[in-house]
């Protein structure tokens, strides 16, 4: 796994700590799981395109 050094304002990493500790993990754990979650997932050859216009129909599955 790549290795990414960030630094923290001192009450954002107490807080992360704090977290962490409440959590019972490490606070790399958390900060992972955080960046995880407002990442888009990675597609697995989805169309990304659908869903990405509405049309103002709601009948276009049984009229199109």
């Amino acid at each position: 796994m790549p290795r990414l050094t960030i630094d923290l304002p001192k009450d954002v990493a107490d807080r992360l700590a704090d977290l962490a500790s409440q959590r019972g993990v490490n606070p790399e754990r958390v900060a992972r799981e955080m960046v995880e979650s407002h990442l888009a997932p990675t597609p697995n050859n989805a169309l990304d395109f659908i869903s990405i216009v509405r049309s103002g129909r709601a009948d276009l599955s049984s009229h199109a």
